[in-house]
């Protein structure tokens, strides 16, 4: 599905969520972890239709620093951000 940009509306969706450096994917029951920059946001729905038939993908809420999975590499928490 897309926009009259012609961009997936997952991917809009996504952009205007997340503004800082990585997105941190997931998909169980593997835990298959990884970071995306954000230069990197166009490839999303291809990773997610290459992985939909083996796993569940999950987005983490958290914006990260560096690929840091840690507490303390959350830059950013957008579901919480203000205006």
């Amino acid at each position: 599905m897309e926009n009259e940009n012609s961009e997936h509306l997952f991917i809009s969706f996504l952009k205007s969520l997340f503004k800082k450096p990585f997105i941190h994917p997931r998909f169980l029951p593997q835990d298959i972890s990884d970071y995306l920059s954000l230069s990197e946001i166009e490839s999303i729905p291809k990773i997610l239709n290459d992985y939909r038939e083996q796993y569940h993908c999950y987005f983490a809420v958290a914006a990260r620093v560096d690929g840091d999975g840690s507490k303390k590499g959350t830059i950013e928490i957008p579901g919480l951000r203000e205006g």
